[in-house]
């Protein structure tokens, strides 16, 4: 969903409203995920598919650790990012703690693009990363899904960013 500065407000709108739909969509289809490995493996396909993000990847919380579930590689393919683990740091304590209901649900930063391949870490280059905790029923984070522009040198759009959390 490409952020057009020059769109007026009626454009938005039906953009907007297109994005909702798919939103909407996406809910569907995970609702009915016969596994939690299915969900977030389509999490992070629909959220390609169906929101035109380039490359993002969801990430659950494991005690004290951080674990990738499915992302994307510089391909545009999905990869499975479940043997990569981290401990948690202060920023990733961030991202799995509740924020106020007024606050800003995502977060963009600069950071190194990157991906797992299964044995490694890949650097697919520099840029924003925008950053969204995906809250559960009892208010806490249960996982946080990141994008990036990959190797396409796109602009962050926030509106886009708003239907993804």
């Amino acid at each position: 969903m490409p952020h057009r500065a020059a769109e007026s407000a009626e454009e938005r709108q039906g953009r907007l409203a297109k994005g909702l739909r798919a939103v909407v969509d996406i809910g569907d289809e995970l609702i009915l995920a016969p596994s939690l490995d299915a969900l977030y493996r389509r999490a992070v396909e629909l959220a390609r598919e169906k929101l035109g993000l380039e490359r993002c990847a969801l990430f659950v919380e494991e005690g004290p650790s951080v674990r990738g579930t499915y992302g994307t590689d510089a391909q545009g393919k999905t990869t499975d990012e479940r043997s990569f683990s981290f401990l948690k740091d202060e920023k990733w304590t961030r991202h799995f703690s509740p924020k106020p209901p007024t606050a800003q649900r995502w977060d963009l930063r600069e950071r190194a693009l990157e991906y797992w391949d299964g044995e490694k870490v890949v650097r697919v280059g520099y840029g924003w990363v925008a950053v969204t905790p995906i809250t559960g029923s009892s208010g806490r984070p249960v996982a946080v899904l990141c994008n990036d522009p990959g190797t396409t040198g796109a602009k962050a759009d926030p509106d886009q960013q708003d239907l993804v959390a």
